[in-house]
């Protein structure tokens, strides 16, 4: 048994002002995760989203609109070590089944997109020895336990909001949908999957074209882009003058050391080292023999803080996130005002997508994000007043300027107001530019 995969824990920091940082610890030392909490797999416990459900109708509100912010099912690990003078990987990692045509009927994604039966299907097979995961997959890649995640809260999301609602109906409906995505394969992938859970193919006419919103990677903005937003750079520069990130980046070199002792090689990232272990373990695979517990949990805990540290106040959350909570809450208004409305919103980002926006609404519950973790935002309509209700992988959540659940809309709308930039071109680069 090897300790639950990791809390996002320890230490996170929280920046006050510019010069002062303080520390801030989420959960509080020696609390453990929830008993359902699994890095590897987002909880998909329905039966009390079910009641909240029949008795939201039962009171008379009506539902308008469902946003759902998502992170990417399972995938392979974002960087390898395949040999060093005292370690060598073994694991071998497989993306797609041997039965290809089977495969593309019954998975949605992958290497292959199609629902239809066709003549001819292409597969990308890796050069045996130059491929840079054992196996058939590449880098980063959504594995079929992704595809099967995002299937599963399709379905799951068909079951409350289909069958048990009425809400949206039997066939798909294009007109009725939204989707955007971080244009990556495993956030597209992750998309299709979940779409295909809420409406199987049986369900929609072959000839259907669903789109994909995607934005350029200097426009994306369901991460903290310092890319496009220079003065973020320098709010984290700024961050990490600091002596808490010094004290950090100290406790960093004694990993590093650790680890060039145990591979006898250096310049290891550590992200890529955690992110190993964490689908090492995810798939039952073999772990770095090279590390015992100690030194696996040593490496964790740092990247777990490390992952945590960036300048969260009010103006680094207006630039950071602020910009895609107010995409989310435009969606919201175009439903409350008539204008353009979708019923169902899909963001398909990162973990790095959600942590910032639950940071920033004040929600966050201290845990990385497991694969598949979503935050389903449900907008609510009665007697002409209209209300917020957030759940987060089953779990009810509530603003801290709301008073109640079923919060109302001015109350949720205090609360993310202050963080949506009205002008995020000139809150990017007016000091920055300043400063040159």
């Amino acid at each position: 048994m090897h300790r639950p995969l990791n809390t996002l824990v320890l230490l996170c920091v929280v920046l006050l002002g510019t010069s002062a940082v303080a520390v801030r610890v989420f959960p509080s030392p020696g609390v453990k995760p929830p008993s359902h909490y699994d890095y590897c797999q987002a909880n998909l416990e329905q039966d009390s989203l079910s009641a909240h459900l029949r008795n939201s109708t039962g009171e008379g509100y009506e539902l308008v609109q469902v946003q759902v912010l998502f992170r990417h099912g399972d995938r392979t690990p974002l960087g390898q070590i395949r040999k060093t003078p005292t370690y060598e990987d073994h694991n071998v990692w497989q993306c797609w089944a041997d039965e290809l045509n089977n495969y593309a009927l019954e998975q949605p994604v992958g290497h292959i997109a199609s629902q239809i039966e066709i003549p001819r299907i292409f597969a990308k097979v890796y050069e045996t020895g130059k491929e840079p995961l054992r196996g058939n997959c590449g880098l980063g890649e959504l594995t079929p336990k992704g595809v099967s995640q995002h299937n599963q809260l399709g379905a799951m999301f068909r079951e409350l909001y289909v069958d048990q609602m009425g809400f949206l109906p039997e066939e798909l409906n294009t007109a009725d949908i939204f989707i955007r995505a971080g244009d990556e394969e495993r956030l597209l992938h992750s998309a299709q999957a979940q779409l295909r859970g809420l409406y199987p193919p049986a369900s929609a006419p072959q000839s259907q074209v669903v789109q994909m919103v995607v934005r350029d990677s200097e426009w994306d903005n369901m991460t903290p882009n310092t890319n496009g937003c220079p003065e973020l750079a320098q709010l984290k520069n700024e961050a990490q003058k600091s002596a808490a990130y010094k004290q950090h980046a100290d406790q960093g070199k004694q990993v590093d050391a650790m680890l060039k002792q145990q591979f006898q090689v250096s310049g290891l990232n550590k992200f890529d080292v955690v992110d190993l272990i964490r689908g090492q373990r995810c798939h039952n695979l073999t772990g770095f023999s090279v590390l015992n517990a100690e030194q696996t949990e040593q490496v964790i805990d740092w990247e777990d803080v490390d992952f945590c540290w960036f300048p969260f106040d009010q103006p680094s959350y207006r630039i950071g996130i602020g910009s895609f909570i107010g995409d989310m809450w435009q969606k919201a208004l175009d439903a409350m005002n008539n204008e353009n409305p979708f019923k169902w919103v899909m963001w398909s980002g990162h973990d790095s997508s959600l942590v910032p926006v639950l940071r920033a609404m004040g929600i966050f519950d201290g845990y990385w994000p497991p694969y598949a973790s979503h935050l389903v935002w449900e907008l609510w309509r009665k007697n002409g007043e209209y209300y917020v209700y957030l759940h987060y992988n089953g779990a009810t959540l509530t603003t801290p300027t709301c008073s109640v659940a079923m919060c109302p809309v001015k109350e949720f709308a205090a609360g993310i107001s202050p963080i949506i930039p009205t002008d995020i071109y000139n809150e990017c680069v007016n000091r920055t530019q300043a400063q040159v």
